[in-house]
């Protein structure tokens, strides 16, 4: 087990193998880290939000378990992709050379050549499906953060460690502004679940997306994060202080809008009577009469 921040993380290609069984890398190695601020009676969210914008230094807010389980699933998922590709290929780029040659139809040696031509284009732009698979497997494991530091300053700036293409080349680091790295708007980090709170059921990943770049950082769910889940919703989901403590998901925000609005019809129903929405539309429409006078 390592403490955060401590361990030298290697770039090599064994670094990537998983040991086996399998079930030994879904073992958690990271233990949580000293001097980070632990919420109860003395310390609340505020406090520790506090205390992270006050820093002098650099402060590392989260580590990801090793992604060797990434790597093989991505290498695995990319060959597979990688062999039905290039079988197509063959059997369709074989079958449209053998008709050109037995041309069955008797066609001209014109129309024949068009019609090889307008074959092996069909060929390729179905392989560009899988060609397409394989790249983005192959460039999955590179957004993949294995740590993140918060810079404070006058303009706050996080830093992302991630992997390099190729094994033994030096470690990519990307320095971002905080303001232009946030999270989906409905992927709350705070779940609740797990040490952190940051356990999710349904991914086990959330993504953060850097303002004009197309490509996300992919963030894994099980590793060590600084105090808990519920300060990256306030970081990278631009949430207020109370909404980043409260918790609250997506999904209850919207059954509480819900009800909210039920209530205020019950209301209206009991106001106004049965045909409350006809009445209302009825003032509106008056109220509209009103102004459009006043231009007349």
């Amino acid at each position: 087990r390592n403490v955060p921040g401590e361990a030298d993380q290697q770039n090599s290609l064994a670094s990537r193998l998983p040991k086996f069984p399998l079930g030994k890398e879904t073992i958690p190695t990271l233990l949580p880290k000293p001097g980070v601020p632990q919420l109860g009676p003395n310390c609340s969210f505020a406090d520790a939000i506090k205390i992270l914008k006050t820093l002098k230094h650099e402060e590392l807010i989260y580590e990801a378990e090793p992604h060797r389980l990434y790597f093989i699933a991505c290498f695995c998922a990319a060959f597979v992709f990688a062999v039905y590709g290039l079988t197509f290929v063959e059997n369709t780029g074989t079958n449209a050379v053998k008709l050109y040659r037995e041309n069955p139809e008797c066609l001209p040696e014109d129309e024949n050549k068009m019609m090889l031509a307008g074959r092996l284009g069909v060929t390729l732009a179905m392989f560009s499906v899988p060609a397409c698979a394989v790249l983005f497997f192959v460039k999955f494991p590179l957004r993949l953060v294995r740590r993140i530091y918060y810079l404070p300053g006058p303009v706050e700036h996080v830093k992302i460690i991630s992997h390099p293409m190729i094994p033994g080349r030096p470690t990519p680091v990307y320095t971002i502004p905080l303001e232009k790295l946030t999270r989906h708007q409905k992927s709350k980090v705070w779940t609740g679940r797990g040490f952190y709170g940051t356990l999710d059921n349904g991914s086990f990943f959330f993504r953060l997306k850097e303002q004009g770049k197309r490509a996300t950082w992919i963030v894994d769910r099980k590793g060590f994060f600084w105090v808990d889940g519920r300060v990256y919703d306030y970081l990278f989901g631009k949430e207020s202080l109370k909404e980043a403590e409260a918790g609250i998901s997506y999904d209850q925000k919207h059954a509480l809008a819900s009800r909210d609005l039920k209530k205020k019809k019950e209301q209206m129903r009991k106001e106004l009577g049965v045909a409350w929405q006809l009445k209302m539309q009825a003032q509106i429409m008056k109220e509209d009469i009103q102004v459009a006078k006043g231009f007349v």
